[in-house]
């Protein structure tokens, strides 16, 4: 999403994939604590785009399994680059974890 603050998107990718107490719950109160000087629509666009990143992620990694049986670099390659195409602000860290949790989810 045009507009968007790389760093605050990021972020808000890591609150998007916690696990435990903060599992799937809305980003934006966790996403204000970390950068108040946002405002309420900022908030929301960032969460929405965090949110659809993860969504995507996950799917993808499932849709690649199918298309390329069990995960492995070729795999994880072609997740990366898609990935980024599409969200290149999410970071190398991030990127691995969607990609775990997304291989987590399609093994379930």
């Amino acid at each position: 999403m045009e507009g968007l603050d790389p760093v605050v998107l990021d972020a808000g990718l890591t609150l998007a994939m916690e696990w435990g107490e903060a599992f799937l719950q809305p980003i934006g109160p966790r996403l204000h604590a970390a950068f108040p000087a946002l405002r309420e629509d900022e908030l929301v666009r960032h969460a929405k785009d965090c949110r659809a990143a993860m969504e995507r992620g996950h799917a993808m990694v499932g849709e690649l399994i199918a298309e390329l049986g069990e995960p492995g670099d070729q795999l994880y390659e072609r997740f990366a680059a898609q990935m980024l195409a599409g969200w290149p602000w999410i970071s190398r860290e991030n990127l691995g974890r969607l990609y775990s949790q997304g291989c987590y989810y399609a093994m379930k």
